[in-house]
């Protein structure tokens, strides 16, 4: 490793008192390589550029303003080979907080207070997440931002933070649960893969949408014929994929015209058919919500 464009510094300046060892560290690299097994539970966070991980044997790149989970007891390699520095921050949260936050979401608090021996391993589906697509990344984006102007963290502070993490993470993972017991497959790796594959197609509509598209590009991204693409994509996200491109774009033309903007010139902004069509759609669409 090359000390002069390498550093990881640990900024908890302190244990959290009661729990087992915790770390938060920030890292700036542009090489670098490690390989753990059965590492510890943790969440690595990429601020700019990119690490890529190998979790027991799946590989993922995980670039600028995305995130992933790592299970505890994975076999876990990083490795980072950039040019310019990868700036990052890597979570190893108190254990105990995660599984209190499965015990306290999961369980009935009747069953909290009779003692039910903890039976659910904290378990996160493994995939690569955006920071502000979901609770987790936005209270993540809101970390990013607090280490510009704090250098360090204890404290209070310190257990506030990750008891507000163990509940969104956990919060977050139950979505996922849910969502993953809407798809077919019988195995659990199965489901997690067809769900990865949804999540790609589902990322690329948030990103262009104000685009056209058809659907053999979102079948094409997720890597599934397009029966099996819609079917799937509408058992997790309750809607087909022309009805979620639709509500996407009239909650961003609702939130422009509310900003000032003509009907003539949300319409271009949103990339919709015309600004006729644009006010009708919006009528129906709060009569459907109200």
């Amino acid at each position: 490793m090359n000390a002069d464009k390498n550093h990881i510094r640990n900024i908890q300046n302190s244990p959290v008192a009661g729990f087992s060892q915790s770390q938060l560290l920030v890292s700036s690299l542009n090489t670098f390589y490690r390989k753990q097994l059965k590492s510890s539970l943790s969440i690595k966070i990429v601020e700019a550029g990119t690490e890529q991980y190998t979790i027991s044997g799946k590989k993922y790149s995980v670039k600028s303003n995305e995130f992933i989970i790592v299970n505890q007891n994975e076999d876990l390699t990083t490795t980072v080979d950039t040019v310019e520095n990868t700036k990052g921050v890597c979570i190893y949260p108190p254990i105990e907080l995660i599984s209190g936050a499965f015990e306290r979401l999961t369980l009935t608090n009747d069953e909290i207070l009779d003692g039910q021996p903890q039976t659910l391993k904290p378990y996160f589906t493994p995939k690569i997440n955006r920071l502000k697509n979901n609770p987790t990344g936005k209270f993540l984006a809101s970390l990013l931002q607090s280490i510009k102007y704090n250098s360090s963290f204890s404290g209070n502070e310190l257990l506030g933070f990750y008891l507000r993490l163990a509940d969104v993470l956990v919060a977050d993972q139950i979505v996922v649960n849910n969502d993953l017991r809407k798809l077919k497959p019988s195995r659990k790796s199965t489901s997690e893969e067809l769900y990865r594959r949804l999540l790609l197609s589902k990322d690329y509509i948030h990103d262009h949408q104000t685009e056209k598209f058809n659907l053999d590009d979102l079948a094409r991204i997720s890597c599934l014929s397009k029966y099996h693409f819609l079917r799937n994509f509408k058992d997790v996200f309750g809607q087909s994929p022309y009805q979620y491109v639709l509500r996407l774009k009239l909650q961003k033309a609702i939130q422009l015209i509310n900003r000032g903007y003509s009907y003539i010139e949300t319409n271009d902004l949103i990339g919709f058919s015309d600004p006729k069509n644009l006010k009708r759609a919006i009528k129906k669409y709060k009569s459907t919500f109200k």
